[in-house]
């Protein structure tokens, strides 16, 4: 009978440990790295302020575009296409990307809440998401929000992910 007391309890402890080690394999924070945030580069008031005024000059009155839209842009040429080639800001497009785009808002108090950008690694690309913040108070209309980020070179694809 001692004998049986024995193995129950060499058996239980074997089990437990290898219960404790497949807890802690499928806890890894191998998942964690999936995503990562990356950061902003700041840019100056004037070039920001330039951009938001090319994006509502070039954009807010044409009706045949959708709510939202990002535009990733990686080099001269393709900023030119989006603004005109009369157009210049002070990027260099070697080093960097421009994200840049607008949302539509339905009232007057709606405000970007965060802007964010990610890589995903199990998609192998990038996630450009953005939250808009409804306050109360504003005057229900249709109006245009404009919205800029720059970035250290992006490689691959940009996705916009909107959060209303």
């Amino acid at each position: 009978m001692k004998k049986f007391y024995v193995l129950a309890k060499i058996l239980f402890l074997f089990f437990a440990v290898v219960s404790l080690g497949l807890v802690t394999v499928s806890c890894s924070d191998d998942d964690d790295d999936e995503i990562k945030a990356i950061k902003s580069i700041t840019m100056s008031p004037e070039t920001e302020s330039s951009l938001i005024g090319l994006l509502g000059q070039n954009y807010s009155w044409r009706k045949d575009l959708p709510d939202e839209s990002l535009l990733v842009i990686s080099n001269t040429e393709d900023f030119h296409s989006y603004f005109g080639s009369e157009a210049n800001i002070d990027i260099d497009f070697d080093k960097y990307t421009l994200l840049c785009g607008w949302v539509i808002a339905y009232s007057t108090a709606t405000t970007i809440e965060s802007q964010n950008l990610t890589f995903n690694k199990k998609k192998n690309s990038y996630i450009y998401s953005i939250t808009l913040n409804y306050a109360d108070g504003g005057y229900q209309v249709i109006s245009s929000i404009y919205f800029c980020a720059l970035y250290n070179k992006l490689s691959k694809k940009v996705e916009l992910e909107m959060h209303r």
